[in-house]
């Protein structure tokens, strides 16, 4: 979906997105369950600003705090998620006045701002424009991407990273199959096949490292220092080295294979 994709479903494009290259043209938000990453976006897509904010709970919990109940009905989530976005993308708004925001991830869910439902897979990794969620906001067009839905014995659902894969996919300049995996509190694995999201899985890999880090006997051997580094994502290229050959290993024990083929991949 390109930045001047009127989200109203029409092919005419609105006269804030026939500009220049530079000119903003929309906002766009991944936004997650414990952080939000905003950014501005140019009409021929590229990216002019970044900004982050809190996720779904943080902001949910503060105005539980502030009031002194849970913002349990729909124009009260509204209420609080609106205020969050205006406090870190109002510049933006004032900045094109009409400019459209386009949203994904948990802030479609039934605690989010507007329950955005979901596709069912297969699908294609293209979003109908008709399948997007509207959201109330005074002066600009705004819509959530819906999530995907996996039928089965022990059904599968995904907010926000089926976006990622389109992104990917688009990066990636196509081709027949991909296999997206996309980190986070709960990480996907995502099957792409000639334009389609065909398959997936959720694995709780940030969910448990913070269980790990913070409730065992193996956390509390994580240097305090490093683990505030980690936090704000400034960790040394020393330390990520590490990292990587930790990781590395790891897969490579999970699949069988001996130690120092994990060695020499990682020092590669």
């Amino acid at each position: 979906m390109s930045a001047s994709t009127d989200m109203s479903g029409s092919t005419d494009m609105s006269a804030s997105t026939r500009m220049s290259a530079d000119t903003p043209a929309l906002i766009t938000a991944d936004w997650g369950t414990t952080s939000c990453r905003f950014a501005l976006i140019g009409a021929d897509g590229t990216v002019l600003d970044r900004a982050t904010g809190r996720g779904i709970l943080p902001v949910l919990a503060d105005a539980t705090a502030e009031s002194g109940g849970p913002a349990s009905s729909a124009a009260e989530r509204a209420a609080v998620f609106e205020a969050e976005l205006r406090a870190q993308a109002g510049a933006w708004l004032a900045q094109t006045p009409g400019i459209p925001v386009l949203m994904c991830g948990m802030i479609g869910s039934n605690t989010g701002w507007v329950d955005a439902g979901y596709r069912e897979v297969p699908c294609d990794v293209v979003v109908d424009p008709a399948d997007l969620a509207p959201v109330p906001l005074e002066g600009h067009p705004a819509r959530i991407v819906p999530g995907l839905l996996l039928r089965g014995r022990a059904p599968d659902i995904m907010r926000g990273e089926e976006t990622q894969a389109l992104g990917a996919l688009l990066d990636t300049g196509g081709g027949a199959d991909h296999l997206v995996i996309a980190p986070g509190t709960h990480s996907k694995w995502v099957r792409l096949r000639d334009g389609r999201v065909t398959d997936f899985r959720s694995y709780l890999t940030g969910e448990l490292f913070t269980a790990l880090r913070e409730h065992t006997i193996i956390g509390r051997g994580i240097p305090q220092q490093l683990r505030a580094g980690v936090e704000a994502g400034q960790v040394a290229a020393s330390e990520r080295t590490s990292e990587r050959t930790a990781f590395t290993e790891g897969l490579d024990h999970a699949r069988g294979a001996p130690r120092h083929t994990a060695r020499a991949a990682a020092d590669a």
